[in-house]
Parts: C-alpha cells; sequence; structure tokens
C-alpha cells in the first residue's frame, strides 16, 4: 500500500543520514577520508564509463547530433544511478579506513589542531 511505501522510504532516509552522521563524528579523519575516496570513485569511474561507452559503441561520447546525445543521455543516465548505488559502499569504505587516515595523516601532520592543544 501507499502508506507502506512511504514508511519504507521514511525508514531509509535517516539510514542514509546516519552513516554521513558517523563520517562527520569521526571528524577531520572522517572528512579526509571522505574526500579522497570520492575522489578516487570519480576519477576512476567516470574515464572507465567513458571508455566503457567507446567500447561498446564504437564513437567517442559526443553531442553532435540527436542520436548521439540521445546515446549519451542514456548512459549518463544509467552511470549515475550506478554510482548513486553505490553510495553505502563509498561510505562504508570510508568509515573503514578512517583510523588508517588519523593514524598516518592527521595526527603526523597535526592536522585538526587548534593553538590550545598544541601548548598541551
Amino acid at each position: 500500500t501507499k502508506a507502506e511505501k512511504e514508511a519504507e522510504v521514511a525508514a531509509e532516509e535517516p539510514k542514509k543520514e546516519n552513516m554521513m552522521t558517523k563520517v562527520k563524528n569521526a571528524g577531520i579523519a572522517g572528512l579526509i577520508s571522505y574526500a579522497a575516496w570520492e575522489f578516487v570513485f570519480w576519477t576512476v569511474s567516470v574515464p572507465a564509463a567513458i571508455f566503457a561507452y567507446h567500447q561498446t559503441t564504437g564513437e567517442w561520447p559526443s553531442f553532435d547530433n540527436p542520436e548521439s546525445t540521445a546515446k549519451v543521455s542514456a548512459v549518463v543516465f544509467g552511470f549515475l544511478n550506478v554510482a548513486r548505488a553505490l553510495v553505502p559502499v563509498r561510505i562504508g569504505i570510508t568509515l573503514a579506513t578512517v583510523p588508517l587516515v588519523d593514524k598516518y595523516i592527521v595526527k603526523p601532520l597535526g592536522i585538526g589542531k587548534n593553538k590550545d592543544e598544541e601548548s598541551e
């Protein structure tokens, strides 16, 4: 029923929000980890998607004519849906690597310390 679907959607929203809250609660290490994994994801996936498009169609993505524009638009739509579906995986990887980022980047470089903490 409609009420059940609305309840399912409402249940999913706090789950997504809760995951990002965990990243925020991890502090500067969470921010650095999230930014690094997002950078890696997009710098690998976009060229891979372009190459896959070229391999399957034999042409590079272009908006020269309505036919190629429609093909590229369909691939972009699919790609963004896959990227959106992978958000929990990307956040999971972020949270899994927060301790490493804290140990090897944040603490050695003293990132996130204010003047009062440095004097102690």
